[in-house]
């Protein structure tokens, strides 16, 4: 019988991996299939030898792979334009955030990085309908709710 776990296939083309060398995943990629391969291979003893385990104990492992995974995903360190496109904010106020010591600097003094745990997030509004797609701020919609409950 094959499992969910056990039949997971991780493959990336050769365009995808030299893209995510360059972009500083190879560490998040490496510790994806390390956990993936550790678990095929405990499916598979299971099978083998028809065992049966406890479940909390079984999900303790799983989240605390889970969380081996999510730190090493926050250790990515990202170029100011990339941590621009992720964050919101310009690539410029993330370098001054930098300079000023708000964001520690994952890179050197002339070429600055933001590791990807460290990176702000801009909150952004949400699109309505009815606005023709612009966007407006949250005062603006509870006052446009109670004005006009039924819209």
């Amino acid at each position: 019988m094959k499992d969910a776990i056990g039949s997971a296939d991780v493959r990336l083309s050769a365009s995808q991996a030299s893209d995510a060398t360059r972009r500083g995943f190879v560490a998040v990629g490496t510790v994806a299939s390390e956990l993936l391969a550790r678990w095929q291979a405990r499916l598979a003893e299971w099978q083998r030898f028809d065992a049966s385990v406890k479940g909390s104990v079984v999900a303790a492992e799983v989240v605390a792979d889970l969380r081996t995974l999510a730190t090493a995903d926050a250790e990515v360190s990202l170029t100011l334009t990339e941590a621009a496109r992720r964050s919101g904010y310009s690539a410029d106020h993330l370098g001054r955030l930098v300079r000023a010591g708000t964001i520690a600097n994952a890179g050197r003094p002339n070429a600055p990085r933001v590791r990807l745990g460290d990176l702000p997030r801009k909150a952004l509004a949400l699109p309505t309908a009815g606005h023709r797609g612009k966007l407006q701020s949250n005062r603006g919609r509870i006052a446009r709710s109670i004005a006009n409950p039924a819209a």
